[in-house]
This record gives C-alpha cells, sequence and structure tokens, in this order.
C-alpha cells in the first residue's frame, strides 16, 4: 500500500518541481526587445530622399540628393555622395510619438523620420543641435 502511495507522489512531485523550475528559468532569461514594427518595415533598404526645404546653418544644400538606410537595429546612416558609403552614421535613435529621432552630437545635428499614415517614409527633418532650430528637410524620390 505505500508503495503504491509513494510511486504517484514522487511523480506528482517530480511534475510539479519540474514545472516550477521552467517558469523560474522563463522569469530569469531577459525579454527580447521587441522592434518597431515601422522600421522593420524599411530596415535595410535605402531610401532616397532630396532636401526640399534649407534655413540658415544647413549642413546640406536645396535639392540635394542623398541615401538613408534605417537597420533592425535602430541605426540610421545617410549616404551623402551616393558612393555607397556613409557619410553619416548614428547608432541609436530616440522616439517621440512615431517619430524617430537620431542624434548625429559629432556633426551637431538631429534627424526625425516620420511616416506618413500608410506607413511609408514621409520625411527626415533636420535640426542644429546647438541652438536648436529646424534647418531643413529631406523628402522621398527617385533617384
Amino acid at each position: 500500500m505505500i508503495k503504491a502511495l509513494i510511486i504517484p507522489f514522487i511523480l506528482t512531485f517530480g511534475i510539479i518541481a519540474f514545472s516550477s523550475c521552467s517558469k523560474e528559468e522563463e522569469e530569469d532569461i531577459p525579454e527580447d526587445v521587441v522592434q518597431d514594427s515601422l522600421l522593420v518595415g524599411i530596415s535595410g533598404v535605402p531610401i532616397s530622399m532630396e532636401y526640399s526645404h534649407v534655413a540658415n546653418n544647413s549642413p546640406y544644400v536645396l535639392d540635394q540628393k542623398v541615401t538613408f538606410t534605417f537597420t533592425i537595429n535602430g541605426s540610421m546612416s545617410i549616404d551623402t555622395d551616393l558612393n555607397g558609403k556613409a557619410d553619416v552614421l548614428v547608432s541609436n535613435y530616440t522616439k517621440s510619438g512615431l517619430v524617430f529621432i537620431w542624434t548625429d552630437n559629432a556633426g551637431g545635428y538631429s534627424y526625425s523620420l516620420s511616416f506618413n499614415t500608410d506607413g511609408d517614409v514621409s520625411e527626415v527633418n533636420v535640426r542644429d543641435i546647438r541652438i536648436s532650430i529646424f534647418v531643413g528637410q529631406f523628402t522621398t524620390v527617385i533617384i
């Protein structure tokens, strides 16, 4: 009789212990950072843009064409010479609502990426971070 009670007890205890270990292990594993679906949709795809508005202190000229590339890990690069090499590279962004903002501290400018309601890239606004003013805007074009 005792033997008949011990076996189910051991099996039940083993199942409970195994379940507890699995949950503890799950809790100890950090959750993956959820990538923003807007960046996932454009990640790795070069986006041709043209400087369509220029103000004082702008690092770009009117109608200048560049290629922006955004990655899944959140970096942004700008190819200003259209030679396939990044002239501006910023590794991290912040987010304000649906606007992604990369700040190039070395260059002195920030780049704010916004999207249309359909999820397509709308524009990239450029600000001079030293004096905190808007200096220009890139809009998408076909090169």
